[in-house]
Parts: C-alpha cells; structure tokens; sequence
C-alpha cells in the first residue's frame, strides 16, 4: 500500500541504483508476483478493510496510487504473458501483452492500451543487444548494448529518435564483478509525459536532460568474498563528490552502510546499521541522518513474508506499527492478506492510537 511504501522510502535514504547495479540473480515473473508452482493466472484486488464481529473484512475496493486491480496470466513456463489493470469501478485502465521466445526471453511488449511497444533483440548468447520502443508506429527510443566475450555488459547508448542522447560505459575486474561504470549525456534532452489518473485530472510533466560531456562517474571496490565495500562518485568534471562505505557479516549479509560527509574523510552524515537474528528473521535497521537517529524493526515468517514492522522516532518511542496476516491455497500461496496499521501520537497528554486496515484477496488458477 501506498502508506507502507511511504515508510519504507524513508529508510532507503538516497540509495543510489546507478552506484549499485551488479549482474544478479533475476527474478521469474512468478516470483516478482510472490507465486509458486504451476500458476496460470492471478487476480487481484485490494479493498479497505473493516471490523465485523471481531474479524477485519474487505470494504470497498481502494483507490488511487497504491491500490491493485490487476489480472495477469502466464504461460506454463512462468513468463507473464497477459496483464490487466483497473480502475476500483472495474473499468479496464491498460492492457499489456508480451512475447517470448524459445528460450523465454522478452521479445516483444505491448502497453499503454496497445498504443506503445517494446522489440527486443538478443545475440546467440541470448544477451541483450538491442531495444526500441513505439509510439503507435513510430520510433521514438532506441537502446544498443555491447558485451565482452564473458557476457559483460562493457556498452548502453541511448538513442531519442535517431539522436544519441547518452552513452554508458563498464570496466571489470577478473571476476567479472563491475568496477567503474561512466554515465555520458550527449545533447539537452526536453522531453513531455502527460499523466491521467483516476479521478480524471491529468498532469503534464516535462523532463530536461542538461547538456554534458561527461556527467558521471562510478568506482567500485570490493571485499575478498566480492561484496562491495564502497563506491566513489565523480561529478562531471571528474571530481570526487562523495564515498559510500559498506560492511558485511560473515554471511555476506549488509550490517552498515554510511554515506560520508566528504570525498577526504570518514565521518558520515547519513548512515544505517542492521542487526540480524540467526536465522535473518528479525532485521533491526538503525539510521543516522546527521546526527539524529530513528529505527525500525522488520519480523519475517519462515516463507519470508514481512509479517511484522515497527517503526520508531528520535525519542524511541514508537510511531507506526503495521502487521502483515497471510491466508493461503492448498498450494501455499497466499489468498488473503490483512494489513493493519497502527498510529501511535500523544495529545494532552493522552495516548492515542488511530487504526486502519487494508485487504487484498488474490484468486490464483493452476495448469
């Protein structure tokens, strides 16, 4: 819900994707959409909840940012296939279809009602090397890839039309793990996206990519177990801006990361520390943002679904506190999910606690 994406934001302070993007491990589309087994497809709706009889029952459907009413099918590989998403009064908002080939790599997406669409072209590595993006019919983004001889990325430049607008370049070590990563920008870029929402109000927004030579710059260094230790950013002319420094357990698991005040010094201005149990089902995150020190506390069930997360102010004391209950299908996906949040303030010196409640019920079909 959109509350809980709120909360968390606050804790992933200025996390930067362009510092941290390694090859990982990519998620199936049935995991990105916490499914398991032989899915076929998954509706979705999420409802605001309400006390009957002691119990929290859906309401009415939820609107706005946050809500889900979506359909999505599969095939008996696991790619979605098919996605439909709606407005709360069940009038259809967009349709997506996508494609694959043999060997289940995206080769074609269609969105936004069917007025744009992705191509994706690959090698006989099956790595990425071409992708463009159509208005109607059309083109009005291209992007290249390059790769070494190992699979690693080593080129991305972005075309506007048939303008280059931005270059992005890689280096390796011999582990193949991403040590530097340059971001260019070729040309000032003004680009319009209009938004409509739900309500009927529509939002005009306008882009603008300033002109650069050479705008970023990234070193990474890592540990013997080849987790990154720290990432130095350099502005566009080449200078230092700032470094970021993390710490592992023996386990790989990330126990800090501090953002630092300056290029030449080790003294933070925004840092987080976690704390773990054995079994990494209870997370405590502490985050310092000049000086001032809040934290919250994640508990996890055994299929890794956060089922608890308080969280607390400056002063220690507990502001919101949301709880997670899971019901599920003879095939242990879960069905029904009640969220609870909990408010906690104190007013004349009172303290109060204000409640609310969401559902979301998932219908799930199998092959």
């Amino acid at each position: 819900m959109l509350i809980q994406k709120q909360l968390k934001t606050l804790f992933i302070f200025l996390l930067p994707v362009f510092c941290f993007a390694q090859k990982e491990y990519e998620k199936t589309d049935l995991e990105k959409f916490d499914l398991f087994g032989k899915v076929k497809s998954v509706k979705v709706d999420s409802y605001y909840g309400k006390e009957k009889k002691g119990k929290i029952v859906a309401g009415k459907k939820t609107k706005g940012e946050g809500a889900e009413h979506f359909f999505s099918r599969f095939d008996e590989k696991g790619n979605e296939i098919e996605n439909e998403t709606y407005h709360s009064n069940g009038k259809l908002y967009d349709k997506e279809t996508k494609k694959y080939n043999s060997v289940g790599k995206l080769i074609e997406h269609i969105f936004n009602n069917g007025s744009e669409k992705e191509i994706f072209m690959y090698d006989d590595s099956s790595d990425l090397i071409i992708r463009r993006i159509y208005n109607d019919t059309n083109l009005t983004d291209t992007e290249l890839y390059t790769y070494d001889n190992k699979g690693n990325k080593l080129k991305d430049e972005s075309y506007y039309s048939d303008t280059l607008t931005r270059i992005e370049t890689y280096k390796y070590n011999e582990e193949g793990k991403k040590v530097e990563q340059n971001v260019y920008f070729c040309k000032e870029l003004i680009e319009t996206r209009t938004t409509k929402y739900e309500d009927g109000n529509v939002e005009i927004v306008t882009d603008i990519n300033v002109k650069y030579n050479h705008a970023k710059k990234a070193i990474f260094k890592f540990n013997g177990k080849h987790k990154i230790i720290e990432v130095a950013n350099y502005g566009s002319t080449n200078n230092l801006e700032r470094r970021i420094k993390m710490e592992y357990d023996v386990n790989g698991k990330m126990i800090e990361m501090a953002y630092l005040v300056n290029a030449t010094t080790d003294s933070s201005y925004f840092k987080a520390i976690y704390k773990y149990s054995s079994d990494y089902l209870n997370c405590e995150n502490t985050t310092i943002l000049h000086g001032v020190k809040k934290k919250h506390i994640i508990l996890y069930d055994t299929k890794k679904h956060e089922i608890e997360a308080s969280y607390y102010n400056a002063d220690s004391a507990l502001e919101t506190k949301i709880t997670n209950q899971y019901e599920y299908d003879q095939n242990e996906n879960w069905i029904k999910k009640t969220l609870t949040y909990e408010y906690y303030r104190t007013e004349e010196g009172k303290s109060l606690i204000e409640k609310k409640y969401y559902v979301t019920l998932r219908e799930i079909t199998y092959y």
